[in-house]
């Protein structure tokens, strides 16, 4: 009963200068293209990055994707088991180190899934 995997939310992110995000994610539904993700600063401003996800079942290798996961199976709501491959993508964008992060904020589209967030120095 845990949420494992987020979409359409604004994430809080540990207070720090980095120098990127990156992220593991995958689309459902069909490919989900040109994409909006927000990151805000501690000061209110803000930077846009604009990305297009594959669907997990239909790699299609976009611009700053690349395969992270290639899993034999999936569960699906139904509880049955559907054949692969299904994959899970990675992305990273550039921050501007010398602002703080607050926050990274999600498209608002349900086909968009996150699962992991993480943050370079």
């Amino acid at each position: 009963g845990t949420l494992d995997a987020v979409s359409n939310k604004t994430i809080t992110l540990p207070a720090g200068n980095y120098t990127s995000l990156n992220f593991l994610a995958t689309a459902t539904n069909n490919n989900q293209t040109n994409q909006t993700f927000i990151v805000t600063y501690s000061d209110g401003t803000i930077s846009t990055f604009t990305q297009s996800l594959s669907d997990w079942g239909t790699p299609q290798n976009y611009a700053g994707e690349s395969t992270v996961l290639s899993m034999a199976y999936r569960i699906t709501p139904t509880g049955t088991t559907a054949i692969g491959p299904w994959y899970l993508f990675g992305y990273s964008f550039a921050l501007n180190s010398a602002k703080t992060v607050a926050s990274m904020t999600l498209p608002n589209n349900r086909n968009v899934i996150v699962l992991a967030v993480d943050l370079i120095h």
